[in-house]
Protein backbone atom coordinates (compact mmCIF):
# COMPACT_ATOMS: atom_id res chain seq x y z
CA UNK A 1 0.00 0.00 0.00
CA UNK A 2 1.28 3.62 -0.82
CA UNK A 3 0.81 6.28 1.43
CA UNK A 4 2.86 9.71 1.52
CA UNK A 5 3.69 11.98 4.29
CA UNK A 6 1.32 14.51 3.12
CA UNK A 7 -1.53 12.32 3.53
CA UNK A 8 -0.63 11.11 7.00
CA UNK A 9 -0.11 15.16 7.88
CA UNK A 10 -4.12 15.66 6.77
CA UNK A 11 -5.25 13.04 8.81
CA UNK A 12 -2.98 14.59 12.01
CA UNK A 13 -4.59 17.93 11.10
CA UNK A 14 -8.29 16.60 10.87
CA UNK A 15 -7.55 14.58 14.18
CA UNK A 16 -7.74 18.06 15.41
CA UNK A 17 -4.42 18.45 17.40
CA UNK A 18 -3.44 21.29 19.13
CA UNK A 19 -0.05 21.18 17.47
CA UNK A 20 0.67 23.65 14.90
CA UNK A 21 1.08 21.85 11.46
CA UNK A 22 3.57 24.33 10.18
CA UNK A 23 6.16 23.65 13.06
CA UNK A 24 5.25 20.13 12.82
CA UNK A 25 8.27 17.67 12.01
CA UNK A 26 7.79 14.52 9.82
CA UNK A 27 11.08 12.61 11.94
CA UNK A 28 10.45 13.39 15.38
CA UNK A 29 8.01 11.47 17.47
CA UNK A 30 4.49 13.08 17.78
CA UNK A 31 4.69 13.21 21.14
CA UNK A 32 7.76 15.39 21.27
CA UNK A 33 5.60 18.04 19.67
CA UNK A 34 2.64 18.23 21.87
CA UNK A 35 0.91 15.22 20.85
CA UNK A 36 -0.98 13.79 23.39
CA UNK A 37 -1.82 10.38 24.08
CA UNK A 38 -5.29 11.08 23.25
CA UNK A 39 -4.70 12.90 20.47
CA UNK A 40 -2.18 9.97 19.11
CA UNK A 41 -4.94 7.32 19.51
CA UNK A 42 -7.27 9.46 17.48
CA UNK A 43 -4.76 9.77 14.83
CA UNK A 44 -4.01 5.92 15.04
CA UNK A 45 -8.03 5.66 14.95
CA UNK A 46 -8.56 7.46 11.95
CA UNK A 47 -5.39 5.89 9.92
CA UNK A 48 -6.91 2.36 10.45
CA UNK A 49 -10.53 3.65 9.27
CA UNK A 50 -9.28 5.44 6.58
CA UNK A 51 -6.74 2.72 4.94
CA UNK A 52 -8.90 0.04 6.42
CA UNK A 53 -5.73 -1.77 8.76
CA UNK A 54 -6.14 -3.08 12.11
CA UNK A 55 -2.72 -1.61 14.29
CA UNK A 56 -2.10 -4.26 16.38
CA UNK A 57 -0.98 -3.03 20.22
CA UNK A 58 2.37 -4.49 20.16
CA UNK A 59 2.93 -1.92 16.83
CA UNK A 60 2.15 1.22 18.47
CA UNK A 61 5.61 1.49 19.65
CA UNK A 62 6.84 1.40 16.59
CA UNK A 63 4.76 4.17 15.35
CA UNK A 64 5.86 7.44 17.19
CA UNK A 65 6.31 9.84 13.69
CA UNK A 66 5.11 10.45 10.74
CA UNK A 67 7.86 9.04 9.03
CA UNK A 68 7.08 5.89 11.51
CA UNK A 69 3.68 5.76 10.16
CA UNK A 70 4.21 5.95 6.27
CA UNK A 71 6.63 3.17 6.71
CA UNK A 72 3.93 1.26 8.32
CA UNK A 73 1.15 1.24 6.08
CA UNK A 74 3.42 1.19 3.21
CA UNK A 75 4.39 -2.03 4.51
CA UNK A 76 1.31 -3.10 4.64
Amino acid sequence: MTVTTEEIRNIVEEAETMVEMDTLVNDVPLTDQDVDSLDMANILLLIEEKYDIKIPDEDMSQIQSIDDIVTYISAK
